[in-house]
Formats: C-alpha cells, sequence, structure tokens
C-alpha cells in the first residue's frame, strides 16, 4: 500500500501538496509555475485596485467628519461654512483624480525598483518634468480660457441686456444699433475660443512629444540591455509593460492639471466676486438688537457716497429724533437725500461723521441681522421673486400659515386680483415680478411688510404705483397698519403723507423745515411751496433748456 506523501516544510516541493488544503494547494502551484516578479506584479496589481477602490470611502468619510465638526461649532464663519460645502466636489474633481493615479505611480515605481532602480529613477525625473511642463503650459491655458469666459460674459450680458429691454429696442427701433454694437463683442469671443482652442492642442500635443518620446528612449535601452546580455527578457518585458502603465497614468494626470486649470480659468471671475470683501462687517463686540426696536436717532449725520473722499456731501450734519409710535414723513426734490438716510438707517452704508441709532446703540455696534429684522421696507423699486404669489409674500415671514398670507393680502388690498388670476396664489410672478402691473407689485410688496410686523416701517414711495383708487385703499390699508409702530415715510406726492405727526422737509442734504402738515402750510416756506405746485396753485418753472 502506497504511503501518503509528507506535507509541511520538509516535503518535496517538487510534488502538490494533495491531499491537503486548497489554499496551500494554490500557492504551491504559484510558487512552482509563476515567476517571481510575475507573482509581485499580481500582488501589486491586487493592492493597487484595492488601494483606489478604497479611496472614494476614506475621502468620503473624512467629508462627514468635517461636516459633523463643522455642525458642532457654535461659531463658524463663512470660509469654515464654503469649505465644507465644497468638500465633496472638490475632492470628487481634483484630489480623487489626483489620488488615483498618486497610488498607481507608486505601486508601480516599487515594482520597477525590485527590478531595475536605475529605471525607476528615470521614471521619477520624467514625472517630476512632465508634471512641472504641464503646470507651466496649464496655466498658460487658464490665463486663456479666463479671457474667453470674461469674452463670453460680456456677449451673455448685452444678451441678457438687449432680451429684458426688448419693449424699448422695438419701441426706438433699434434692432440694427443692437445687432451693430452686439457683432463686434462676438467676434471678441470666437477670437477668445480660437485662441483657447489652440491652447488646449499645443498643450496636448508637447504632453504628447514628452510621453512618446520618453517611451521611445526606454524602450531603445531596455531592448540595447537585453541584446547585450545585462537583462533577461522576461524584465525587459515587465519594464516596458509597467513603464507603459505608468506613462499612461502621468499622461491622465496632466489631463488633471489641464482640467483643474481650465475649470480655475472658467471660474476666476466668479470667483473675483464672490470672495471680495464685504464692505460692511459685523463688529466684534457688536451684540443683537432686542425686539422692538426702540428709538431711532441721526445725530450731526454727514454722509457722501464714495467715502470722505468721494466728493460733496449727499447728506449734511442731520440731527433728527424719531420717538418710539411716531409717524415722520420725509420731503423734498430728487436729490435732496431722503433714501440716503432710510440706507444709513438699515446700515447699506456707514456714516462718514456723527452716528445713527436705534435704542440707543449706534448701528455700527448692532449685528446686521438683529438690526434689519426691526425694519419692513416698501421701496419705489418693488422687488419680487421668479416664484408663486403666496412665496413672495411669506417672504416677510417664512413660518406664516397660509391663512396669514392671505390676511395680509387682504389689507394691502390685493386679495381680490389674486384670486382672480390663474393659479391664484400659485401663480408664477415671473422674473422680478414681470407678469404683474406696477400697481400690483407693489401692493404684494406691501403684503410682505404687513407680514413681517415689524416696529418700524420704512416706506419709500410706497404708493408711487398705485391709481387713485388703490392709493386711497391703500391708504387706509396703512393707517391700521401704522398704529403702534415707528414710521419714517418717503414721498413725492405730499397728500400721502398729510396726516404724518411730522413732516421733515430736506433741501441739498439738510433739513430746512419740520412739523405737522397744518403748521408748514401756515409758515408759507418751502413745503407750502410743494404743496401749491403739486395743487396747480404755484407756477412750475423748468430748468430744461428749450428743443434744438
Amino acid at each position: 500500500m502506497t504511503e501518503p506523501r509528507p506535507v509541511g516544510p520538509d516535503s518535496d516541493d517538487r510534488h502538490p501538496p494533495f491531499p491537503a488544503t486548497p489554499f496551500s494547494f494554490t500557492w504551491w502551484v504559484v510558487r512552482r509555475f509563476v515567476p517571481g516578479r510575475a507573482a509581485a506584479l499580481l500582488v501589486i496589481i491586487i493592492v493597487s485596485t484595492a488601494l483606489q477602490a478604497v479611496t472614494p470611502y476614506v475621502l468620503g468619510r473624512f467629508v462627514d467628519t468635517l461636516e459633523a465638526v463643522s455642525e458642532g461649532l457654535a461659531d463658524r464663519d463663512a470660509v469654515t461654512d464654503l469649505f465644507v460645502q465644497a468638500a465633496p466636489n472638490l475632492f470628487e474633481s481634483i484630489v480623487l483624480p489626483f489620488s488615483r493615479v498618486a497610488v498607481t505611480m507608486v505601486v508601480a515605481g516599487v515594482l520597477l525598483w525590485t527590478a531595475q532602480p536605475s529605471y525607476a529613477y528615470a521614471f521619477a525625473g520624467f514625472a517630476a518634468v512632465f508634471i512641472v511642463v504641464s503646470v507651466v503650459m496649464a496655466r498658460h491655458v487658464g490665463a486663456v480660457i479666463e479671457r474667453l469666459a470674461r469674452a463670453r460674459s460680456m456677449v451673455s450680458g448685452r444678451i441678457a441686456d438687449i432680451i429684458g429691454g426688448n419693449a424699448l429696442v422695438r419701441s426706438f427701433t433699434g434692432e440694427t444699433f443692437e445687432r451693430r454694437t452686439l457683432a463686434p463683442l462676438v467676434e471678441e469671443e470666437y477670437r477668445r475660443a480660437r485662441h483657447a482652442r489652440f491652447a488646449f492642442t499645443a498643450m496636448r500635443m508637447g504632453q504628447l512629444v514628452l510621453s512618446v518620446g520618453f517611451m521611445s528612449v526606454l524602450t531603445w535601452h531596455a531592448l540595447q540591455a537585453a541584446m547585450a546580455g545585462a537583462m533577461s527578457a522576461g524584465t525587459v518585458a515587465m519594464i516596458l509593460a509597467v513603464g507603459l502603465q505608468l506613462t499612461m497614468s502621468i499622461t491622465m494626470l496632466g489631463d488633471d492639471i489641464l482640467d483643474a486649470f481650465e475649470q480655475v480659468g472658467n471660474l476666476q471671475e466668479s470667483l473675483a466676486a464672490l470672495a471680495r470683501p464685504r464692505d460692511l462687517v459685523d463688529a466684534p463686540d457688536a451684540v443683537a438688537l432686542p425686539d422692538g426696536g426702540g428709538r431711532v436717532q441721526f445725530r450731526d449725520v454727514t454722509f457722501r457716497y464714495g467715502g470722505r473722499s468721494g466728493g460733496t456731501a449727499v447728506v449734511k450734519g442731520i440731527t433728527l429724533a424719531v420717538e418710539p409710535g411716531d409717524r415722520v414723513g420725509l420731503v423734498g426734490y430728487s436729490g435732496a437725500g431722503k433714501s440716503t438716510l432710510l440706507k444709513l438707517l438699515t446700515r447699506q452704508y456707514d456714516v462718514d461723521q456723527g452716528a445713527v441709532t436705534v435704542g440707543g446703540r449706534d448701528v455700527r455696534s448692532i449685528t446686521q441681522g438683529s438690526l434689519r429684522r426691526c425694519f419692513a421696507e416698501v421701496s419705489q423699486a418693488t422687488d419680487l421673486f421668479h416664484r408663486s404669489i403666496r412665496d413672495n409674500i411669506r417672504y416677510g415671514r417664512p413660518d406664516a400659515s397660509d391663512a396669514e398670507v392671505e390676511a395680509a393680502a387682504r389689507a394691502a388690498c390685493c386679495h381680490e386680483f389674486i384670486i382672480a388670476r390663474p393659479g391664484g396664489y400659485d401663480a408664477i410672478v415671473g422674473e422680478r415680478g414681470v407678469k404683474l402691473s406696477g400697481g400690483e407689485r407693489q401692493r404684494i410688496a406691501i403684503a410682505r411688510a404687513i407680514l413681517k410686523d415689524a416696529p418700524i416701517l420704512l416706506l419709500d414711495e410706497a404708493t408711487a404705483s398705485l391709481d387713485s383708487e388703490s392709493e386711497a385703499l391703500i391708504q387706509q390699508a396703512l393707517e391700521v397698519l401704522v398704529r403702534g409702530r415707528t414710521v419714517i415715510a418717503i414721498a413725492h406726492r405730499l397728500s400721502t403723507i398729510a396726516s404724518m405727526d411730522r413732516i421733515i422737509v430736506l433741501h441739498h442734504g439738510r433739513i430746512v423745515e419740520q412739523g405737522s402738515h397744518a403748521a408748514l402750510l401756515a409758515r408759507n416756506g418751502r413745503y407750502a411751496d410743494l404743496w401749491r405746485r403739486q395743487h396747480g396753485s404755484a407756477p412750475v418753472h423748468a430748468a430744461c433748456g428749450p428743443i434744438a
């Protein structure tokens, strides 16, 4: 009877360890029939593939950790928020491709080192030269793409301007003029696009010449070594195979570098605008303004657009106090500084001299969010979103119910025209409310302010776009709305602010008169002159020259 063959370290390696475990039998086959370098190559390929498969998971976990840590911070800044939000796209578009190429290069480099260290050095040098050349060329391509992006922005901006003002173009038969002015912009965009295509082609041709040239030199050198007997045919085959894979990976890295610089070039103009420092920021020790607002005061306020060196001041030494519950109207000719005062109050600009206070605190020492929550504004330039009527009204208080939205619409006298439209409150108003008339847009803005229910109401020509009947209805609604609130209203139509507690008359940035409507008429000053001009009892002196 035949004895079973021994299995273990003392067994004969020429015979398979049958009937031992399948793993030991497989390992014997690999050691017996697969050359050492080929087995190493197989192991390295498996490890490389595994690393490339695991890399997205590791990076994803890293991003999740960043988000978790950031959410745990109570005082995140805008840069941290931006990084956390952009991190997934950043990893997917840049880090992930670079990491995969890097893993392949490291694995292939280790394999070449085990075979011929000199070839590993050669590949490292080639990779360094290739990357440096690619970065230099990609920076040039990025600059070309940035110029192309600016040219495209000019064309798209011009086209948007023409489409937005198409009624004006038709009215003045300006089609030929617009076509003539658009043509050079389109030609410039075409020229920039042609330069970009040439730069792309030149860079890829340069990368191709480097890659093919290096592989040609490598192949010639390896074959010379094999013919001289210094290298086996198997080693030559392995070096050429690994070298080809490594060259392809490096070429892919060059493509990734080009793509990265191309994206940066496309976004450069937008990034320059988005990354611009904010002109007005909260002070480090800024505090939140308590609900309820308080006394509004301008103390010797002087302001000029463009800063202290910006030219003539539009507000000059104004001192004014508005007590809680006061209703104050601001009147005067265009350019007198009325709207500027409201912008200083809401801190859209900082004063050059003096101070603006709310509730006894300088607005520069109050957080901007809490400051603006105290105001409900209705301006002459009504802003609406390309959303439903309901969403535009609810923007005043996002947590308001449908019933509260409808109540605000009724108070602003716009419920009837809303329900008469197809879709009612769910009707889309179009971009900037283009599907509504001027009066309808104004009433929706008033409904939004009513819903916000802020303690201080700012009205800048709030009834300017309304007809006489709608104005009367709005005046009734405002009479109810302003009870118990501080109101500062700007009006050119003096009849809309005649019932205010106090009227401030501005002229060339200064307060020239103030008092009630009756008191100012009795004074027979500038306000009385404005009143008579609007009611046809005083001549209007034209400042315009005759038509030539």
